[in-house]
This record gives structure tokens, sequence and C-alpha cells, in this order.
């Protein structure tokens, strides 16, 4: 009878150790258990559990025209995106902040099946998987929250009086339509029946470099400077907007940009030095200051003072190139 009863405890025992072991359907079946009709899905294996998994994503990211890295910096483009009041006809143009995306998972709705651990081969197994009409429900959120507040600036902007925060504005629409594109062209790849759906979000996005390079046209400029010493710093000005599609003209300028230029000379044992530092002011035809830089550079040294002042010439045009009017820039 004891003996029985041993035996009876004995197979209990065994029963979640066979149950443990065994491997799961979808490794041997993984159109069964994830058809590739709901599912975009692969399977990641390695040492680690960690490894399996980053296996996974790197497969399944293989679908995707668009890498993970142009999403994270879309993304990065569109949190970093300034919210000050610069309208005339409108006092505030808001955007909702996008949660943070902390992850690839989190990124590409992307799950993971528990895992499977081979003791023989002392290797793990996982399941990485997108839930197609998950992903699509998603991404059509994103993107129709993120086309609203497109088709928002694009109407604003064409009521605005001021040019340079008409573009502004339009700058920002255009940041945010790279990510809308992203989200698009995802969810296109997820379920490519979803393409007409978009048609006329991408001709939105299509129409927005036309707008801005209209609104550019608008905006023309007469740059002049306290010291004609330094009109090479006034040419590269002229340069930059004009690379930017801004018109450069004496003729009643929409806007007139002030540049002023002070150094300071300092003479040492160790040489001649030059410390200089700018302001500059942007004005409208109503000589309304709309914008303004300003900067004190770091000393320049070299060996003649002229040569001091040349380079720190150099210097100031590279960081204007950088800098100057970027967030009304047609930059990509």
């Amino acid at each position: 009878m004891k003996s029985k009863k041993f035996f009876a405890s004995f197979i209990v025992f065994l029963i979640p150790l066979f149950v443990f072991c065994a491997s799961p359907k979808w490794l041997t079946e993984l159109e069964a258990v994830y058809p590739s009709n709901d599912y975009i899905r692969m399977v990641g294996e390695g040492t680690t559990l960690k490894l399996a998994e980053s296996n996974a994503v790197s497969a399944i990211a293989q679908n995707f025209n668009a890498k993970v890295k142009v999403i994270n910096q879309a993304i990065k483009d569109y949190n970093s995106l300034i919210t000050e009041d610069k309208s005339v006809t409108s006092k505030s143009y808001s955007f909702q902040q996008e949660s943070k995306i902390s992850s690839d998972v989190e990124l590409l709705c992307l799950h993971f099946s528990e895992p499977y651990y081979n003791k023989k081969d002392k290797t793990y197994f996982v399941v990485g998987y997108i839930n197609k009409k998950e992903a699509c429900s998603f991404y059509s959120q994103k993107i129709d929250g993120l086309m609203f507040q497109i088709k928002e600036i694009i109407e604003l902007s064409e009521k605005e009086k001021e040019v340079l925060y008409s573009l502004v504005n339009l700058q920002k629409a255009k940041r945010l339509s790279k990510l809308a594109e992203y989200y698009i062209d995802t969810a296109c790849i997820i379920n490519p029946l979803e393409s007409d759906i978009y048609k006329a979000d991408i001709e939105t996005i299509a129409k927005l470099s036309g707008i801005i390079l209209r609104q550019e046209k608008r905006g023309t400029f007469f740059v002049s400077c306290n010291n004609s010493r330094y009109n090479s710093v006034c040419v590269g000005i002229n340069s930059i907007l004009e690379e930017s599609g801004f018109v450069i003209s004496r003729n009643n300028p929409g806007y007139r940009v002030f540049v002023e230029i002070n150094f300071t000379e300092e003479v040492y044992d160790a040489g001649n030095f030059v410390r200089p530092d700018i302001s500059i002011t942007v004005s409208n035809s109503a000589g309304i200051e709309v914008e303004s830089y300003s900067k004190v550079y770091p000393r320049y040294s070299h060996n003649t003072l002229e040569n001091a002042y040349n380079l720190a010439l150099v210097r100031i045009q590279q960081d204007l190139e950088e800098n100057f009017l970027v967030d009304y820039r047609n930059l990509e």
C-alpha cells in the first residue's frame, strides 16, 4: 500500500518537471500559434534572455524600411519643439507632448512570449511579435493626433501677419511631419491594405515644403553692420539667409538685420588676443524687433593682431551658420 502511495506521489512530483522541460508549441509550429495574417513575428535565440530578445527585435526590424535610430531622432526632434508665443494672429500654438519612448519594444508595439530555455544547448528562445490589429490602431491614433496639429499650424500660418513667426511654426510642423511619415510608413508595412487611408495625409505633408518655400519668398532682408571693417559678417549672413530660401533686398525689405560687433584687444607675452562679442537684432518694416541673437566669444590668438581678428571673424561666421535664425530656416 505504501509502495503505491509512494509511486503515485512520485508521478505527481514528475508531472511539473515534464511540463517545465517540454518545449513550447511555437518553437516547432510558429504559424499555428502566431499566424502570419495576424502577427509579424520572429523567434529569437541567444545565450541569455536579453540576447534572445535582441535577436528577435533585429529580425522583426528587417520588415521595416525605417530603422530604430530614425524614429528615435524623430521623437527627439518632436520632444525638443519649442512652444513660446511667437505669433501675432494667434497667441498660442499648442503641441500635445508624446509619451517618452523608453524602449524599442514600446516603439514597435512589440511583445515577447514566455521564454524557453534549452538546458542541453544552453540557449534561450523567445518569440517577438507585433499584433497587426493592435499596432494599426496604435499608429492610427498617433497619426491622427500629429496630422491634426500639422493642419492647425498650416491654417494658422496662412493668417499670420509676421512672416518669421509663420515660418518658425511651419518648421515645427515639418518636424512633426517627419514623425507622422514614419508612423504612416510603418502602419502601411504592417497592413498594406491601409495605404489608401493615409493618402490625404501624405498629400498634406507633401504640400508642406511648398508652403514653407512660399513664406520664405515673402521674407526679404537687408543686413547692415556697425563697422564696415566687419562687412564680411554681413556678407556671411546674406549667404545664410539666401541659402535658407530668403530674399536679400535693399528696396523696402520686410526685415532689417543690424549687426553690432565689438572687439577687446589683449596683448600678452604669450601673444596677441582678441575677444569679440556680437549683438544682432531683426526688426520688421514697422521697426518692431521680432528676433535677436547675441554671444560673447572666447579669446582668439594668432601670430599678428590682424590675423587674430581674421580668425575671430571666421569663427563668428561658423557660429552664425549653426545658430542664427536656426528655428526659422529650412534645415534638414
